[in-house]
């Protein structure tokens, strides 16, 4: 979850993360970078938000670490 409490953050198997509005309960975006083949599932291992609530970094199966800006959720760096 954001620190604002805006947005929750959920990933899973297939590399895709997706946002959901904590308001409406609704699914705002899919955000795709992840391998979706990397490892059994190709899933996602680590969410996280800094505490600015400006960045989300994401890690997966596939060995990549994103960097992503929010609330626009574009890749601002990979690893």
């Amino acid at each position: 979850m954001s620190p604002d409490g805006r947005w929750l953050i959920a990933g899973g198997e297939r590399g895709e993360l997706v946002v959901f509005d904590t308001a409406s309960g609704d699914l705002v975006r899919r955000l795709a970078g992840h391998d979706p083949e990397a490892g059994e599932f190709g899933a996602i291992t680590a969410i996280r938000f800094t505490a600015d609530g400006d960045t989300l970094i994401s890690g997966g199966e596939d060995r990549r670490i994103i960097q992503w800006s929010v609330p626009d959720c574009r890749v601002q760096h990979q690893w």
